[in-house]
């Protein structure tokens, strides 16, 4: 059977079924986006790096290796890349944040992070605080009573996420 020529009706129907009977789970669904990831989640993902990533990017020994496995065949299988995907999931989970919220930012975003990946590791963190630097000049220019950068851009409770999914994450590769 070719999944593709199934429509998207037809697709959901099947997989509210396989729900239903507990052939198929949310975690199972999960694995599959996953190693699967649609170009709009590899984008957020790139996004939420950029963002996000408070490591060092470069050839020493305690650096993140995004950059270096972005250079890579089958980057979205390598390690920290696959770290990020869970990342990205749970917090577009945890937010709410839908596909259309995520084209809407790859859109508006996409050209800039296509620019600063391009760029060696050092001057793209630099333009990374750059641009996040006009962001909140522009924001506190335009709201009154704006909360702090890093609730604006994280939103409140993300570095208890992030700890948490780092320990989740750790817990789930280690052996049982």
């Amino acid at each position: 059977m070719e999944l593709r020529g199934i429509s998207q009706e037809s697709l959901l129907s099947i997989f509210e079924q396989l729900f239903k009977e507990g052939k198929l789970t949310a975690r199972d669904l999960e694995h599959a986006l996953k190693a699967n990831p649609t170009s709009e989640i590899m984008r957020l993902t790139d996004l939420l790096h950029a963002m996000l990533c408070n490591q060092s990017h470069g050839q020493h020994p305690d650096s993140c290796d995004y950059y270096t496995e972005g250079q890579l065949d089958k980057t979205w299988e390598r390690d920290v890349h696959k770290r990020w995907l869970g990342i990205a999931g749970r917090i577009s989970s945890a937010y709410n944040i839908s596909e259309t919220d995520i084209q809407a930012i790859n859109t508006a975003t996409g050209p800039l992070i296509q620019v600063i990946m391009g760029m060696d590791p050092i001057k793209s963190d630099f333009c990374v605080q750059y641009v996040i630097r006009r962001m909140r000049d522009y924001l506190h220019r335009s709201v009154v009573d704006l909360p702090p950068i890093g609730d604006i851009i994280a939103g409140e409770g993300l570095e208890e996420l992030l700890t948490q999914l780092s320990a989740e994450e750790a817990s789930a590769s280690s052996p049982q």
